[in-house]
């Protein structure tokens, strides 16, 4: 492929790019990686299509006109180690692009270099080699996002890019050294543009794949969160409370199950209304949150009805430390104090137990024990004599 079609072909890659993530960017425009890299794909396009032009009608362009080109090139890698910033939620580096541009344009245009292509390239590709050395050092700084699937595609491109420019810089200063002199047609050129096409096609999937990943992520969190008090809900009961469950196992660190559900929730509801029922709802698991630790697994698996796994506290302390808490503290609103009280019931780990479906049994008969007895109240199912250690 010689090297006007590779630009013609880099031109129109550049403008999917731009298309790509400028439509993405307008989706979500929160993402304001998005707009970074929407902006250096158009940088990357307003470069080819000056070279397609030149190539095309064989024409000398202006010194200033080159410099621009390259200026807009510099400026576009700029941008890419600007979006990833953002992405990694850090500052971006908006102003470096627009520092590094125009220093581009100021060493483009130095007597004794604006005519002579082999400086120019002398000049640029460090630049360029070090702003991808910078993007790579940026993605490797945090392991939490390095372990992305999507991050591997964006580093493997960025350090062969870096790799691949910092031997075309070695190549020229051969070549430089040895008074051999580079031209549109040399290998040298011709396969900056073929990797140039390459980048922009790997890195508008790289950048693509890293945003649908976060979003899809979000979806599954959105899903499996209940939105009114921010707990799990019942589609990760199964899941969490097995792996709880198997993990107690094998460390002996025992298992337990807390139930409890708000005492008189549809009078509340009735007598107040279905927004202080809402409240009441978040008030409670707020409440009880400050009883617990960060890691303590915590569910909404009901209208009013809530679940806590809290490994290594003793379930009855914690029992009776959610009943305290939510009957200490009225829920207030803008026509008084809603008194709340709990019931709650728990159940311990017995030593032939299979699973954990066992324990939350005996929590729910617990529960429903103490809603009998009166409410407001905790009640534990262990019955005495029985081994609670693992088997």
């Amino acid at each position: 492929m010689d090297i006007r079609t590779l630009g013609i072909v880099t031109c129109v890659c550049a403008a999917t790019m731009a298309t790509t993530l400028g439509v993405m960017s307008r989706l979500s425009p929160a993402d304001r990686c998005l707009k970074d890299w929407t902006q250096a794909a158009l940088l990357f396009l307003a470069n080819s299509i000056f070279g397609v032009v030149v190539l095309s009608y064989d024409l000398h362009p202006h010194p200033v006109a080159v410099a621009l080109a390259n200026a807009s090139t510099i400026a576009g890698y700029a941008l890419m180690l600007s979006g990833v910033r953002r992405y990694l939620q850090r500052p971006s580096a908006r102003q470096l692009a627009l520092l590094l541009g125009l220093l581009t344009l100021v060493l483009d245009l130095l007597p004794g270099v604006r005519s002579h292509l082999e400086w120019r390239l002398l000049l640029g590709w460090p630049i360029i080699v070090g702003i991808h050395v910078a993007v790579v050092v940026e993605l490797c700084r945090e392991p939490r996002q390095l372990a992305k699937p999507a991050m591997k595609p964006l580093l493997a491109l960025t350090l062969a890019y870096a790799v691949q420019q910092l031997l075309r810089l070695l190549v020229l200063a051969q070549a430089m050294f040895h008074g051999a002199p580079i031209s549109l047609n040399d290998s040298v050129f011709t396969s900056g543009r073929l990797l140039m096409f390459v980048y922009l096609l790997l890195a508008t999937m790289a950048c693509a794949l890293l945003v649908l990943q976060d979003k899809a992520e979000e979806l599954k969190r959105h899903a499996d969160v209940d939105p009114m008090t921010g707990w799990h809900n019942r589609r990760t009961w199964d899941d969490v409370m097995d792996a709880e469950f198997q993990r107690g196992r094998r460390t002996g660190a025992g298992f337990h199950v807390v139930m409890f559900d708000i005492d008189h929730f549809k009078a509340v509801n009735d007598r107040y209304g279905h927004d202080i029922g809402d409240q009441a709802i978040r008030h409670v698991a707020a409440s009880v949150a400050q009883e617990l630790r960060g890691y303590d697994r915590r569910f909404r698996i009901g209208g009013e009805e809530f679940v806590v796994c809290a490994p290594g506290l003793q379930a009855a302390v914690l029992a009776e430390r959610i009943r305290a808490r939510v009957a200490s503290r009225p829920l207030l609103t803008t026509n008084g104090e809603v008194v709340l009280t709990v019931s709650v019931g728990y159940g311990d780990v017995q030593a032939d137990d299979a699973d954990w479906k066992a324990v939350a049994q005996r929590a729910d008969q617990a529960l429903y024990q103490a809603k009998r007895s009166g409410r407001n109240r905790v009640e534990g199912f262990c019955p005495p004599g029985l081994d609670l250690a693992w088997a």
